[in-house]
């Protein structure tokens, strides 16, 4: 069976969490990703292919695995050594100071800034058992729609896991249709990922395993 681990660990003033997953052995990766704010700070990947076909001893050797991984990241977090994306070092700058000089406007100016993904429906996303999420994609500071951005939804912690995909249109809009799947019994998460020439972006938005309501809790 998977195992996954999460922390929370603050450093430096910042409030980090820490999700480390094993994907199961039809995709035989531990995956380990540090959010801030819902965003994607860094992410750490370790294939195990290699061991799938071991036998007796799989399981526990897998356990241990996934949280030296976690273990891992957290220590270097606490430690201050753990490698920055440029994309961290702009959100740790502060407002104002994250890109410097974008140059000139347009496509050169939108590679320039990165883009940022956007659920525009966020309390209406979820109906009848049905998603629908309208999801935008645009320039970080320019706020200029994306166009030809790929952009995926995927639903974590879903007893069948599941993930969806579209492309932005000139407006820098798709939208994504999809049945929800079975939660497990602790819950799971939505995830939205865009990426393109100008960079990537996530963001996370927790489900419950019974939700009250329809909306999700941003996780940013």
């Amino acid at each position: 069976m998977p195992f996954g681990h999460n922390s929370n660990v603050r450093a430096g003033g910042i409030l980090y969490h820490i999700q480390t997953e094993d994907r199961g052995t039809h995709h035989p990766f531990i995956d380990t990703t540090v959010y801030c704010q819902g965003r994607v700070l860094h992410r750490r990947s370790t294939n195990y292919d290699d061991i799938v076909g071991m036998g007796e001893g799989l399981e526990t050797f897998l356990q241990r695995l996934v949280e030296e991984q976690h273990r891992s990241v957290v220590e270097e977090i606490r430690a201050g050594t753990l490698a920055l994306s440029a994309e961290q070092e702009a959100w740790r700058a502060g407002p104002g100071q994250e890109h410097g000089d974008a140059g000139a406007p347009g496509a050169s100016a939108a590679l320039a800034e990165g883009l940022r993904v956007k659920l525009q429906n966020p309390g209406t996303w979820m109906a009848g058992g049905n998603a629908t999420l309208k999801v935008q994609v645009l320039a970080k500071n320019s706020e200029t729609p994306i166009a030809g951005a790929e952009v995926e939804a995927r639903i974590e912690g879903a007893i069948t896991p599941t993930s969806h995909k579209g492309v932005t249109d000139s407006a820098g809009q798709t939208e994504l249709s999809f049945p929800m799947p079975r939660f497990g019994p602790e819950g799971g998460a939505l995830v939205i990922r865009a990426s393109g020439a100008e960079g990537q972006d996530e963001v996370r938005y927790l489900l419950r395993a019974k939700p009250q309501t329809p909306a999700p809790a941003d996780a940013r």
